[in-house]
């Protein structure tokens, strides 16, 4: 947390448990997590395994940077934008994330890189496409 003040931020959390020291808002509804999205400068995602997490969807799709750990959906993330590999860790890496948060300023051509990658691949007609490929694999296959 303190690494966090010296980058320049303000640590706050949002959902069911609360962290020593950081600033929690409990739980939102979801038009208060919309103004807390907006009201961010970054989000951080510091899981030990995340499959594909909205949080960071939404974030991004918000045009918000994300610091995070490389698990999960991150990777493939890095696949389209691997410059944005700079404002990522690896799981358990508290000095690799602390050095991501210092050096988004730096860094966000990448953001928006992977903002622009998030809204495009995950706009609504591209996303009902998608699915409406894999119900029809599905049904021809049965």
């Amino acid at each position: 947390m303190a690494s966090a003040a010296q980058s320049g931020y303000e640590l706050v959390t949002a959902g069911s448990s609360a962290l020593s020291g950081v600033r929690h808002l409990g739980r939102l509804e979801p038009t208060e997590m919309a103004l807390a999205l907006a009201a961010a400068d970054v989000v951080i995602a510091p899981s030990g395994y995340e499959a594909c997490s909205i949080a960071i969807l939404e974030a991004f799709a918000s045009g918000k940077p994300v610091v995070a750990t490389r698990t999960g959906w991150i990777a493939d993330l890095l696949n389209v934008v691997p410059e944005y590999r700079d404002l990522t860790a690896a799981v358990g890496d508290l000095p690799g994330l602390i050095e991501a948060l210092r050096i988004v300023p730096e860094r966000m051509h990448a953001v928006e890189r992977a903002v622009q990658h998030v809204r495009t691949a995950n706009e609504l007609t591209v996303f009902a496409s998608h699915w409406r490929s894999e119900v029809a694999d599905i049904l021809v296959s049965a």
